[in-house]
């Protein structure tokens, strides 16, 4: 149902460790870079990884204010790997929720349930990072209890911002077939 992987593969590719520590040493170095917006659209995808990028920017001390923009899934989120994001100098994290309705989330296919979401925006408030959510309204499945279930989420996850949008379909996507072969196109 997502957007990102009829658009760039299914197929998942990230530099080194060490490659995107240079990047950001080159930032820093030549233009002087203190903000740093994250927008690889799951960066804990390789756990490893991030770790040893988020280890590299705390062991060279950059001042950073980091802000994963693009989103990072709730179910990676453990306890430790927020402690690491905030001394690296993490300020705010995007999660990519979509919706909060079980049904939904199990029409489009997001293998997240809403108990991983709570626990993630905790521990990310916990330590001092903003949690922030994306969600999405109008996808099969929805109704007015949806919209109910989300003013509920966010009042009792204490969200601290919400980007909401419209569930679009994009052409090449199962969410765009889905929508065609049902008749389900606006006039």
């Amino acid at each position: 149902m997502f957007c990102s992987r009829p658009v760039f593969g299914r197929k998942w590719r990230g530099h080194s460790p060490e490659y995107v520590l240079k990047e950001i040493e080159h930032l820093i170095a030549n233009y002087g870079v203190t903000t740093l917006s994250v927008l690889d659209d799951n960066f804990t995808v390789d756990l490893d990884r991030a770790e040893k990028i988020l280890d590299g920017i705390i062991s060279k001390k950059w001042k950073l204010d980091i802000y994963f923009w693009n989103g990072m899934r709730a179910d990676h989120m453990i306890k430790t790997l927020a402690a690491k994001l905030k001394r690296a100098g993490c300020t705010a994290i995007n999660f990519g929720v979509e919706s909060v309705d079980p049904d939904v989330l199990s029409f489009i296919k997001k293998s997240v349930s809403l108990k991983q979401i709570e626990r993630a925006i905790c521990l990310t408030r916990q330590v001092g990072i903003r949690a922030n959510v994306f969600l999405m309204i109008g996808n099969p499945k929805d109704n007015p209890k949806s919209a109910d279930k989300i003013i509920d989420f966010v009042e009792k996850a204490h969200v601290d911002d919400v980007h909401l949008s419209m569930a679009t379909p994009i052409f090449g996507t199962k969410f765009w077939d889905w929508v065609d072969k049902n008749g389900r196109w606006l006039d």
